[in-house]
């Protein structure tokens, strides 16, 4: 996100890097990167709750699949699209 975010002129995102208890510090990083995909433009039907990633249950885990799908079907189409040209999405 980082980087495309500063590819567009948008400061980065700051994650959460304090000794914190671990578990929190995830979950709170996770929250971070599904807000600036929904502000990005990944549809809120599309983004992932925390848990499916932090949990990793296999079922839950296919939303974050598609979740980073949804962000490299939008960054393929914008013209600061770090994706190889050969593997975009038509």
């Amino acid at each position: 996100m980082n980087a495309l975010l500063e590819d567009e002129g948008e400061d980065p995102i700051k994650f959460n890097t304090t000794n914190t208890d671990a578990t929190f510090r995830a979950l709170e990083n996770i929250e971070t990167f599904t807000r600036c995909c929904k502000e990005y433009g990944v549809p809120e039907t599309s983004v992932f709750a925390s848990a499916d990633l932090y949990e990793g249950q296999k079922g839950p885990f296919i939303d974050v699949i598609n979740c980073l799908n949804e962000l490299g079907v939008l960054v393929s189409e914008t013209s600061l699209c770090l994706i190889p040209r050969a593997f975009r999405v038509r």
